[in-house]
């Protein structure tokens, strides 16, 4: 699930602005809960064409800081609560 920013509906492209929500979610490791956020990065993607014209999507995604010491994933970058996560260390 992803919170739509804003909508823009331009001449050649439909530009939708999301991020991810607030809630807390489970580190896909250890699956511990934890909303506590390291930072934040873009993502620009292509979606199917709306309209007969381009529909691009900028999403602004949470870093999250898994709590568990122990952990192997200590940061994880989740584009939903349902989605597959990037992991990084």
């Amino acid at each position: 699930m992803l919170v739509a920013e804003d909508v823009a509906d331009g001449r050649d492209a439909v530009v939708v602005t999301a991020r991810t929500p607030v809630a807390a979610v489970p580190c896909p490791v250890c699956r511990t809960l934890t909303a506590k956020v390291h930072g934040y990065h873009g993502r620009t993607v292509t979606d199917v064409p709306v309209d007969g014209r381009q529909a691009v999507d900028h999403l602004r995604v949470r870093r999250l800081v898994c709590p568990v010491l122990g952990c192997r994933r200590q940061i994880c970058s989740r584009l939903s609560a349902g989605s597959r996560s990037q992991m990084s260390s």
